[in-house]
């Protein structure tokens, strides 16, 4: 007969709060580079119309917000039914993790 070995690991289940006490450094500059990246991808998206005077005020929209690209094409008979249910599934599993982080 083999034996079976056994592993044991203890460790401190870790929350957001008690995450960020023992990292400090990792989520501010994570949290710092991302703002800066999107703040700068804003900022060059608000001047874009403004640079370019060929680029109409439509195009600069459908950019910003590009649901009014493909909203106007969904098909709703086919695909509403199924992309509810999938919004139902991602909340009912996503909700009850977020849950757990704080």
């Amino acid at each position: 007969m083999a034996s079976e070995a056994k592993i044991s690991i203890e460790r401190e289940v870790l929350n957001v709060q008690r995450f960020n006490e023992l990292y400090p450094d990792r989520r501010a500059t994570n949290d710092t580079k991302n703002l800066k990246a999107v703040c700068r991808q804003l900022k060059n998206c608000v001047k874009s119309p403004f640079k370019h005077p060929g680029v109409s005020i439509k195009a600069f929209f459908l950019r910003l917000l590009p649901i009014l690209r493909w909203l106007p094409h969904y098909d709703i008979k086919e695909c509403l039914v199924s992309d509810i249910i999938s919004g139902i599934t991602v909340g009912v599993m996503q909700i009850p993790q977020g849950k757990l982080c704080n």
